[in-house]
């Protein structure tokens, strides 16, 4: 690992990645405004004009806050990466110690001396956010969202002797009693909490 490539890999991820969606985030703050408020980005019932100005009236700075992180997080996450380096340099000897005998690893060590190999090392990291990779990646999901289907009845099929959870009507009144305690709930906190995840459970559609 050359030095200093860890963090240009991340600059190059920031500036092709991170940074756009940073500031998708700032033009339609849903999930911003949720944590202010405490709740789901799904349970905010509001367009996106409704949206941005109700996290103006909580924030009215929140461009310029959001502008000025952003300005920082390149310089930040290249710090955290040239900590990184040392450590992972001495793992990743280790593991090519254990990988490699000393034949394959004198002919590595002959590549990567030379003018390539040094060039080869510092750009790979870096290629992993190159936006040809990152295209390749984003053909392959309705490939992965396809089978998405397929992996539940077959993950339903390895379970499908066995009993389904337990819902608050299948506990005894010891049970509930008990639970609510570990959690710090009331029985009816304790019921609202069940019912609700096994409504969403019942509403999760693997298909789609």
């Amino acid at each position: 690992i050359p030095e200093g490539s860890l963090g240009e890999m991340m600059g190059s991820m920031f500036d092709r990645i991170l940074a756009p969606n940073m500031q998708m985030a700032s033009q339609a703050p849903r999930g911003e405004l949720a944590q202010q408020l405490a709740i789901e980005p799904g349970e905010l019932a509001l367009g996106d004009e409704e949206i941005i100005e109700a996290a103006d009236i909580l924030d009215p700075v929140r461009l310029e806050r959001n502008q000025r992180i952003a300005s920082v997080m390149p310089t930040l996450m290249g710090r955290l990466m040239d900590a990184m380096e040392p450590p992972m340099r001495k793992a990743m000897a280790e593991a090519y110690a254990v990988s490699f005998n000393d034949r394959e690893l004198a002919d590595i060590d002959a590549f990567f001396s030379t003018e390539s190999g040094i060039s080869y090392a510092r750009k790979s990291f870096a290629m992993a956010s190159d936006p040809r990779i990152i295209a390749a990646s984003m053909e392959s999901l309705p490939a992965i969202m396809g089978s998405i289907g397929q992996l539940e009845t077959e993950m339903a099929a390895a379970v499908a002797d066995l009993p389904e959870r337990r819902t608050f009507a299948d506990l005894s009144a010891e049970e509930r009693a008990r639970l609510a305690e570990l959690l710090g709930w009331s029985i009816e906190e304790l019921e609202a909490h069940m019912h609700r995840s096994s409504e969403q459970e019942a509403s999760i559609d693997w298909e789609e």
